[in-house]
């Protein structure tokens, strides 16, 4: 009997004997605590669900529900939450451990916190710590979600001149027309031609098509043509000027009144979301944020063309985009992913003087009216002869027109038959020269084409035809 005395007694004596209920302060500093936890979680999910990073009136509410779920759970389970946990502060509960769950957690939710253990200087100082490394790592994420995100970066203004191939640099260039822009753009890289190929995308013949893709250097470098799109809350030009190139709060001297702060965040937000979302596929970790404008003289105002750069790059990889916008809002945008090397650098300067040399139209009739005159000079039968001889460069041409042809005519279904030809006769002469990166793309092309044809014209004889140039398109795969 003595024995259980002295038992009982000994456990009473230890930690568990004293209880008192918490300070103000003390609830104060535990609540800090939680907060904290909670906005972190809060911007986790932000981050790791890709959702807005812009202010929305929900946001208050929503961290409220999250940290009071995450009160109801932790004192529940444990009867304790972390803000308890730094600070001593635990329920005690009265009920026997073989009461039922439901018992226990009722009255664990139920019970107010006490003190568990006298905090002495060490202990408090201890405790105020563990607090701020909490807050601490809470303001690194959100520095991370914000900081380093474009959408609340102030972009800087890049000016280019316009650029004109010489005459002696002419026939490095071709000029042809994509979606709503014309311009120059290069025959070669690295000396050697430049292909073109179209993966398959529902569009045509009601929609544009979706991407282009310009293979500059195999495999390491493309550039991709994207066709218009149109943000789906349509912002002018001018706003999304003045928002990207003004900090989120405040104005910069003598340029006009921009929207409001709460406006110019969801502008910015509509316009740039969609590119950081891609662009975070590489995982960068600088971003780069610029408004470009390219001044020529030559053109008038409406045509000119400018729009925003962005640019997200890791240590080994980079990916820069040109987005021009229209008079009319329709946004067209080029994208170049690439290595960071020599390489690189060089596509991103050719880029550059392929958005120098453009002009931008509110309708397509400019467009289609060059290259159909373009395409008057090309003798589509003599290409099967010309391939023979070496003329890589000759078909590398005219894919590129072919292809700008229906950048603008997406619906013409005897341009996709021709553009199947020359890929065809492509792939045999870069066989021949056993450049199996060329030859090896014919197959998906000539796939991609068979599919629009059939949106385009399911029922065209010419479609038995195609099915014979993928069959053969296999043997060079």
């Amino acid at each position: 009997m003595s024995t259980n005395v002295q038992i009982l007694q000994s456990h009473v004596s230890g930690h568990t004997a004293y209880r008192k209920p918490p300070s103000i302060a003390l609830e104060t500093v535990a609540f800090l605590t939680d907060l904290g936890t909670a906005i972190l979680l809060f911007c986790l999910t932000l981050r790791l669900l890709h959702l807005p990073t812009a202010p929305r009136w929900w946001w208050m509410p929503a961290v409220i529900l999250e940290l009071s779920v995450l009160w109801f759970l932790q004192k529940a389970l444990f009867g304790r939450t972390i803000g308890g946990l730094v600070w001593r502060l635990k329920v005690f509960s009265a009920t026997s451990t073989q009461a039922g769950w439901f018992d226990i957690v009722t009255e664990r939710v139920k019970n107010r916190f006490y003190q568990i253990e006298r905090l002495d200087l060490y202990t408090t100082l201890t405790n105020a710590t563990a607090t701020i490394v909490i807050w601490a790592i809470c303001a690194f994420a959100v520095k991370d979600l914000y900081a380093r995100n474009p959408t609340w970066v102030m972009a800087e203004k890049l000016e280019f001149t316009a650029f004109f191939p010489t005459t002696d640099d002419a026939p490095n260039w071709i000029n042809v027309p994509f979606f709503y822009s014309l311009g120059a753009w290069p025959k070669k890289f690295k000396g050697q031609p430049v292909f073109y190929s179209l993966p398959y995308e529902k569009g045509p013949p009601s929609r544009f098509i979706g991407h282009i893709t310009a293979r500059w250097l195999e495999p390491d470098i493309k550039l991709t043509l994207e066709g218009p799109k149109t943000p789906v809350k349509y912002t002018s030009r001018n706003d999304i000027r003045q928002c990207l190139m003004s900090p989120i709060f405040g104005k910069v001297p003598g340029m006009d009144k921009k929207p409001g702060a709460m406006d110019c965040l969801r502008i910015r937000e509509a316009v740039l979301s969609r590119h950081i979302d891609e662009i975070n596929r590489i995982h960068p970790r600088q971003w780069t944020l610029k408004w470009f404008e390219v001044g020529n003289k030559a053109l008038l105002r409406n045509e000119q063309v400018q729009g925003f750069y962005i640019r997200g790059e890791n240590i080994s990889r980079f990916q820069s985009r040109f987005t021009i916008i229209t008079e009319n809002g329709a946004h067209q945008t080029f994208i170049l992913n690439s290595f960071k090397n020599s390489d690189g650098e060089s596509a991103e300067n050719l880029l550059q003087h392929s958005i120098r040399s453009l002009r931008v139209s509110a309708d397509l009739s400019q467009g289609q009216a060059w290259i159909d005159h373009r395409l008057e000079n090309v003798k589509l039968n003599q290409l099967e002869t010309l391939s023979h001889s070496s003329s890589l460069e000759l078909l590398a041409d005219t894919q590129a027109l072919l292809v700008a042809k229906l950048s603008v005519q997406p619906a013409v279904y005897d341009t996709y038959y021709h553009l199947a030809g020359v890929t065809l006769l492509t792939a045999r002469s870069a066989s021949e020269r056993r450049l199996h990166n060329w030859a090896s793309t014919a197959k998906p092309m000539i796939e991609a084409i068979q599919k629009y044809m059939n949106d385009i014209a399911p029922h065209n004889i010419r479609n038995s035809e195609i099915e014979k140039f993928l069959n053969e398109s296999k043997k060079y795969y």
